[in-house]
Order: C-alpha cells, then structure tokens, then sequence
C-alpha cells in the first residue's frame, strides 16, 4: 500500500529560525513518496514585512526566504527541494482561505490562527493527503491542538544556534583583534626540568642537611686528619750519607739535616695547619648545607612570532621556602673546596753540599736555601692580567639586581624566537627541620611587546631530613687525602 503523501505548512519562523531548507533531515518522513511545503498568505506577508529590518538575523534570513518565494511564484510551479527519499517541494498559495469552520474558535487576525484555519481548510479539501502545522512556537502548535489539526514541533537540531546580541558581537569582535594582535607577540613554552620533552607539573625534591659538629667528632676527624697527613718528626741524615756515593775527594758531598730553626717553623707551621683544620670543622656544616641546597632547571623558549623585548622572566616563592640564583661558580661539592683546609706544610729538606762548600754554606742565613721548607716558585705571587671590558649580549640574560621577595630575576633585552629554549636555574633555602613543606614556584614572564604577563605556577614538594655530618665529613677528608 502507498504511503499518503504529507502536507506541511509552516509558520513564518520556521523560515527565520531553522537552518536552510535544504540542509533539514527529511529522511525522517522517508516512507512518504512527496512531502510538500505549502506557504500561505500569513507567511508570505510577514517575510515581506521583515525583509527591510536592516542586516540581523530576521532581516537577512527574510530577505533569503524571500526571494526563494518568488522563484516560486514567477515559475507558477512547486520549487523541489529533494529530488527523493522522499522527494520534498516548497509551494506558495496565496488563494486559500482560512475555514469558517473555526471563525468561532480561532482569531483570524492573528497570523498563526490564520495558518492553522488554512490548514483546516486544505485538509477537508485532500481527504487523500496528511496535513500538517509545522512549527517551533507555542501560539501556532496550541492553536492547532485546539482546531483538531495535526501539528509537528520542530526538533531543536533544526534550529539555528541563537543569534549573538550586540554586546557579545562586539566581544568576538575584541577577541578576534586581540587573536590577531597576540599572533604578532612571544610566545612561550615552559618545562620544569631539562629537555622539553619532559612534562614535569611537580618538582619533588630531597633536602639533606647536615647539624653542626659535635667536639667530640672534631677530635676525631683532625685525628684523621693526623694520621692521614702526619707531622715529620726525624730529620735524620744517616741513612742519606751512608748510601752516598762520592766519587772523589775534591767533589765528595755530605747531606746536611735541616737546620732547627727550619724545623721549628715547620712544627709550628703544621700545629696552626691542624687548628685552622679544627675552625674549618667547626662551621663546615654551613659548607655542606650550601653545597646540599636542592636545585632546579626551567627551560623557557620563545615559540612566538616576534622576539621578547626588554624581557624580564621573575621567580618567586609561595610557601614555606625560598628560591634564589645559583652561586656564580658551582664548585663548592669537590672535597677540596668545601674543606678548605689547603695541603699541609712541607717539611724542610737536607740539603746536598760538597764538602769544599761547607764553610760558605754555615755562614748563610737560615732559611736562605729553603724559606719555609716550600719551593721558592710555589711561593712567588702568581702575576694575573687585568680582566678585558666585554660589552653585554643584547641576546643573553642578565641577573637584575633588583631585590624581589623569596625570588630572584634575569633581563634580555631581545629574546630572540625560534632558536631553542633557554635554562634558568635556582636553588632552594629552607628551614633545616625535618619534614614534608610544600609549596609553589611562580615564574612570571614581562616584555614591553606582550599585552599581558605570562604566569606559569609548578607545585613544589621538598622532603627534608637530616644528615650525619661526622660521616660526611670523614668521607670528605679521605677524598682529600687522595
């Protein structure tokens, strides 16, 4: 049995609110062989009326509607929509009449009391035909309710979205302008940690600090310190003489013990050694605290457009630490700086003299042939020349001396884009208390081409515990010994 073909009319917004005609999802009525739109005399007023609103939605939308109309209506033939599946055509009636079956009951000076009559009245003339209101609006679908008159509520998916107001008009307007104008400024691309493949979101770091010495640790470790670097005590010549050769009187040498003066020195010499040994151990916790300071990379890279001018990237603290710029040399973890304890002093040597040279040699001033038991050329005062003025790399960063609190900043006054990241290093300082403190990193970037500072937070977590300075330090003198 064929499927009766389907009659649709529709209501004035269904032209201004839905999507184009050609884009609604007819499918849903695939079993009928013909659906046609029918617009009427209503309809077609109230689009000609709204063609002249000016350039919003209705107007555009009317002006649209309506010319399709009158394709329709030169043409004195339907206007096919979709060829099959089913096959849809527009059509414009302007000769039907509402029914005065309903005068009573609906108001025909309303335009969707009108629409529905005619529809009433089109279905008592088809008896072979579905006919049905289409609309999204309430006034129209009641009405049709209230005649008897079949009625299909739009789908919202048929809708348009609905139209910006002004006001957010000219907000994607700003937006867009301001799109624009931030394609023509830096860019960046941040990574806490080295190499920006890594996506580190939280520095979780290790915090080892060491007490201070107890005396009883420093006996200790100057004994160590003793018996790793001892004090010469036999300054024998014996042994040295009695396996001389000499090969004859005239050139036979004799090995003379240093003098005691000489070696009153150098035992004098070595016991101040091995005090200042003790003061260094005394306070070496605050060496191997600043050497323990957990640090931290970021690398930064202008992924931009344009290059950074006057480029100023601050780090700052939020929380229960600090964070500053490293030491300009890094080298306080070798055993030989945080020690500080320098080489012992060298005892003095016997000393070689022929035999024909002696009585010159006793009339000598002591110290002469060996001042301070040490090389004459280790002692000579090293000649440096003076540093040579570079100007500054426009292209590099700067510590600004500017004070900022719990943080530290650089300058550049270009950073260049395209060239690859840039590392910033810190070092944390916090409480030597045992425990878990968390906080945050806050790295704000300025430049006088950015129209707004770019803020970039990464969650901290430092663990903080407590050292055996003792075994640290025992370990540091047997690496010094080496």
């Amino acid at each position: 049995m064929a499927s009766r073909d389907l009659y649709l009319f529709p209501d004035t917004n269904f032209f201004i609110q839905c999507k184009d005609i050609g884009e609604l999802p007819w499918d849903i009525w695939a079993d009928r062989s013909l659906v046609r739109l029918i617009v009427c005399r209503p309809v077609q007023s109230e689009i000609d009326n709204h063609k002249g609103r000016g350039n919003d939605r209705v107007g555009r939308r009317a002006r649209k509607a309506a010319g399709i109309l009158r394709e329709v209506i030169a043409a004195k033939t339907p206007k096919i929509i979709r060829a099959e599946g089913p096959r849809v055509e527009l059509d414009v009636r302007i000769s039907l009449k509402p029914s005065p079956d309903l005068a009573d009951d609906l108001d025909y000076s309303e335009a969707d009391d009108k629409i529905v009559g005619v529809a009433h009245a089109f279905a008592k003339s088809a008896p072979d035909a579905d006919v049905m209101v289409i609309s999204a609006d309430g006034g129209p679908l009641a009405s049709a309710g209230m005649a008897n008159v079949a009625a299909y509520p739009i789908p919202d998916e048929w809708l348009q979205p609905p139209e910006k107001t002004e006001a957010e008009k000219e907000l994607g307007k700003a937006r867009e302008q301001l799109q624009r104008l931030q394609k023509q400024e830096p860019s960046f691309l941040f990574c806490c940690g080295s190499g920006l493949h890594k996506d580190l979101s939280k520095l979780d770091l290790e915090y080892r600090f060491f007490e201070k010495l107890e005396d009883v640790d420093i006996n200790h470790i100057v004994e160590r310190l003793r018996d790793a670097f001892p004090k010469k005590a036999n300054f024998s010549v014996e042994e040295l003489n009695k396996n001389l050769p000499n090969i004859s009187k005239i050139i036979r040498s004799t090995y003379l013990p240093p003098r005691a003066d000489d070696i009153s020195s150098y035992q004098d010499r070595y016991e101040a050694w091995i005090e200042g040994a003790r003061k260094i151990l005394s306070t070496i916790h605050i060496r191997l605290n600043e050497a323990a300071k957990p640090k931290f990379v970021v690398e930064i890279e202008n992924n931009g457009t344009r290059p950074a001018k006057d480029a100023l990237v601050q780090f700052r603290a939020l929380g229960p630490f600090e964070v500053r710029r490293p030491p300009d040399k890094d080298d306080t973890s070798s055993a030989e700086r945080l020690l500080n304890f320098g080489r012992p002093p060298e005892p003095p040597q016997p000393q070689l003299i022929a035999d024909a040279m002696r009585p010159l040699y006793d009339r000598l001033p002591t110290g002469f042939l060996n001042p301070r038991g040490q090389s004459l050329v280790r002692d000579m005062v090293p000649l440096r020349m003076p540093p040579v003025a570079t100007g500054r790399n426009p292209n590099a960063f700067y510590y600004s001396k500017s004070k900022i609190d719990a943080g530290f900043a650089l300058t550049c006054e270009q950073w260049r884009h395209g060239v690859g990241p840039e590392q910033f290093h810190g070092v944390f300082f916090a409480s030597e208390v045992p425990g878990i403190v968390t906080g945050v990193i806050e790295c704000q970037i300025h430049a006088e081409n950015l129209s707004n500072a770019v803020t970039i937070p990464t969650p901290v977590q430092l663990t903080i515990t407590a050292a055996s300075t003792a075994k640290a330090v025992r370990r540091l003198v047997d690496d010094h010994r080496s």
